[in-house]
């Protein structure tokens, strides 16, 4: 329906044609053109292949010393001259291109943050099951609240979406997938009937899965915010969500020690929200929910925005470990 044309054009210089070896040699091959002379476009494929042997058509050409032209009379130009122009597309390249920025993940300073600021020890308490398929059921848990449709609720077809993700990140044993299924079930529906759904429910503007990307210096940072909502009075609340298993019975002072560790992160992320005109640090609450226990730990203004300020050396940290491992 269009003129639309596609166009490889290969440029090459060789000696006494493409040879038997070497890339050229084998695009030859590849586009049937050996022992084809050059000449007009050869049909071959569906498409045209056009092959002339430029060396022979400067041959042909009239010495540009016994052509007329307009500029017999100017001054010669001295060799050194020529040599010392410098041509724009020809200069040097520098070894590292200007305004190539450093792309780091949220996930990954939190990391560093994590290790070198807070130095939270590692939770390591899985109810039931071994890692592996606590971690499934922490992404069947992120996945269900994915697909939470503007505060109403999961679609309906969630349980044959969680089983179906299941089984593609390898849980291919069915009974293992009820039980996970089951767990995911019990928790999404005490997180439904508690105050945060209640809020989502509620909230006039709701934005979940909120990419997020923002420049620090020559770093790009990059991440995903869980939640943002504001409600009818225009506050604002931002939401990271966890799946992290605290024990089996959890209070609100474990699950406040543990958030400690995403300060950056959630710093990361309030410091971008506030940049907006009608956001500032009296009318935005940052939490961490806790899906496996129901808990929602509201993180100071003071805290994140201190962690924030811990930038600099954490992007540090990581540029110097990432040179390190080449």
């Amino acid at each position: 329906s269009t003129r639309a044309r596609d166009y490889l054009i290969v440029c090459a210089s060789h000696d006494g044609g493409p040879g038997d070896e070497g890339w050229l040699a084998w695009l030859h091959e590849a586009l049937d053109l050996k022992g084809r002379p050059p000449n007009p476009p050869w049909r071959i494929g569906g498409g045209e292949v056009v092959w002339r042997d430029l060396s022979a058509m400067a041959t042909d050409r009239e010495p540009e010393r016994d052509r007329p032209t307009d500029t017999q009379d100017e001054p010669e130009v001295a060799a050194s001259d020529v040599a010392s122009v410098e041509l724009p597309g020809l200069r040097p390249v520098p070894a590292k291109p200007p305004g190539l920025l450093h792309e780091l993940a949220v996930t990954r300073l939190s990391g560093h943050f994590e290790r070198r600021v807070v130095r939270c020890a590692e939770t390591t308490s899985p109810q039931g099951g071994d890692a592996a398929e606590q971690r499934l059921l922490g992404e069947a848990l992120h996945a269900a609240l994915r697909r939470w449709r503007n505060g109403t609720g999961p679609d309906k077809g969630l349980p044959q979406q969680l089983d179906g993700l299941l089984w593609q990140q390898g849980l291919r044993n069915p009974q293992k997938r009820r039980v996970l299924l089951r767990r995911a079930t019990a928790l999404l529906a005490r997180f439904e009937a508690g105050a945060l759904a209640g809020r989502m429910r509620m909230a006039p503007l709701l934005l979940q899965e909120l990419p997020f990307m923002q420049r620090h210096g020559d770093c790009l940072i990059q991440g995903s915010i869980d939640l943002v909502m504001q409600d009818a009075d225009g506050n604002w609340t931002l939401v990271d969500f966890k799946t992290t298993f605290l024990g089996e019975e959890a209070e609100y002072s474990r699950a406040e020690d543990h958030a400690r560790r995403y300060w950056l992160q959630l710093g990361l992320y309030a410091n971008a929200l506030v940049q907006r005109p009608d956001v500032g640090p009296g009318n935005l609450t940052v939490q961490v929910h806790y899906l496996r226990h129901g808990l929602d730990v509201t993180v100071p203004t003071a805290a994140w925005q201190g962690a924030f300020k811990e930038l600099d050396g954490i992007i540090a940290v990581e540029l110097a470990e990432s040179a390190a491992a080449g």
